[in-house]
């Protein structure tokens, strides 16, 4: 009953802003998305808790555009999301965990882009792409050099926290910051470049919090050759690079690449990135890849790939070797396979394993699927580990599509089920992007 509460309140409030704003508008777009995600944590022993964890959320978003109001360069933008944990809160009298709703307005503007005005704004709820993604409760105004490039400047509170990762009421935070953007307005297939730069400084009951300075550039001058860099350089509270990612790309000739990716990444994207199974704690850490494409028959690749990590929380290393063989080569272009093998030094283990994968794509149907077996030798026991993950989407018509998901992972210790279902509807006058007809090219990540 709760769940529906709060879903007729969140679909209430969404159309309101259609009904009131769009009427008057040449262009409108928008698209309502509802899904579910569960998992669930089997231990074979209960030596260090409860022998389940599980988790339960029920998700929904909605994104409504609406330009050229009062035919005018106007524009209205609202991103409202909402997230339903059935086990989101601690009660401590009852000792168990209860359900905790967190609804968002993730963004909520209107901005002002005349056609032939140098200067425009926003003012609202906005998330800055040029700053690295910062949200502002404020005004960001704009000047326009030439069509490609622009300076802006912003301010206003700040609604992101943190500890929380949600955007919402954060009393007595504040962000302000300028920037510096260059995106041709048409860029090329072969050659290609844009970059931004902004200095950021966030700050609590007058207290400077963070300072930072970020930075994304991409210049692409031939056939798969490419550098992109992005980097967030922090000088309050100390000077560090607190995340960071250089991806070098390059073309030897017809049949070879060669790729270099390093990156860097804080606590809480270590997080995001960390295996289903893994048991250590968050850390910062740094890792460098190296990967080179061989081309073989019209397009089947073999790939090696040498990995190095670093935790800095407690020093871990991870070390890995790995070969990928894609298989793309297909006639219709709809299927591609793939197999790896490989060892690794990972943190606390000395590990083999072996996968295979693969994928099949139409016009209105794609699957993809992934299967991992391993055996990690730790220094008081083994474990074999599998691994398992299959993925289905369906555009049923130009604007109702579906996604599911479902994972499974297991060893001697644990077994984890894990599934995401999620249904969208859009509307309006924009046209959505034409289908691929042909399958895309795989690789490891």
């Amino acid at each position: 009953m709760k769940i529906w509460l709060n879903y007729r309140h969140f679909s209430i409030t969404f159309l309101f802003l259609i009904v009131s704003i769009s009427t008057s508008a040449a262009e409108q777009f928008g698209r309502f998305s509802v899904g579910a995600f569960s998992s669930t944590e089997k231990f074979n022993s209960t030596a260090d808790g409860a022998p389940e964890n599980d988790a339960q959320n029920f998700l929904g978003r909605m994104y409504l555009r609406v330009a050229d109001i009062e035919s005018g360069h106007s524009e209205f933008v609202a991103d409202l999301r909402d997230n339903y944990d059935m086990f989101g809160t601690l009660n401590m009298t009852q000792q168990q965990l209860d359900s905790k709703n967190a609804f968002q307005a993730r963004t909520i503007y209107v901005g002002n882009f005349p056609a032939k005005n140098k200067w425009n704004y926003e003012v609202g709820r906005f998330s800055l792409m040029e700053t690295g993604g910062t949200f502002t409760d404020g005004l960001v105004v704009q000047h326009h050099f030439t069509e490609a490039s622009r300076l802006g400047i912003f301010g206003g509170a700040n609604p992101y926290s943190e500890a929380d990762q949600l955007v919402e009421y954060v009393p007595h935070a504040i962000d302000m910051g300028i920037y510096f953007s260059y995106e041709p307005n048409e860029p090329r297939a072969v050659k290609n470049f844009f970059m931004n730069f902004a200095l950021v400084q966030n700050q609590y009951s007058s207290e400077v919090d963070r300072q930072y300075f970020y930075e994304n550039i991409y210049y692409q001058w031939g056939p798969k050759s490419r550098i992109l860099t992005t980097g967030y350089l922090d000088f309050v509270p100390t000077t560090k690079l607190q995340t960071g990612t250089f991806n070098y790309d390059q073309r030897v000739n017809d049949r070879q690449t060669s790729h270099l990716h390093l990156l860097a990444v804080d606590t809480i994207t270590y997080r995001r990135l960390q295996n289903i199974r893994s048991t250590l704690p968050a850390s910062p850490y740094e890792q460098g890849q190296l990967y080179w494409d061989f081309l073989w028959g019209r397009d089947n690749m073999i790939q090696p790939m040498v990995t190095y990590g670093h935790r800095e929380v407690d020093g871990l290393t991870k070390n890995e070797n790995r070969l990928n063989v894609i298989f793309n080569d297909f006639e219709d272009h709809r299927l591609d396979a793939n197999f790896y093998i490989g060892q690794r030094s990972n943190f606390v283990s000395q590990d083999l394993f072996a996968g295979l994968g693969g994928g099949f794509y139409s016009a209105k149907w794609e699957f993809s699927g992934d299967l991992q077996l391993a055996q990690e030798n730790y220094s008081a026991q083994v474990l074999h580990p599998i691994t398992a993950t299959a993925n289905v989407s369906y555009v049923q018509n130009r604007d109702l599509f579906y996604v599911a998901s479902l994972e499974y992972a297991q060893d001697e210790n644990v077994v984890i089920w894990a599934n995401f279902l999620k249904l969208t509807y859009r509307f309006g006058s924009k046209e959505t992007a034409p289908l691929r007809d042909g399958a895309p090219t795989k690789g490891a990540l």
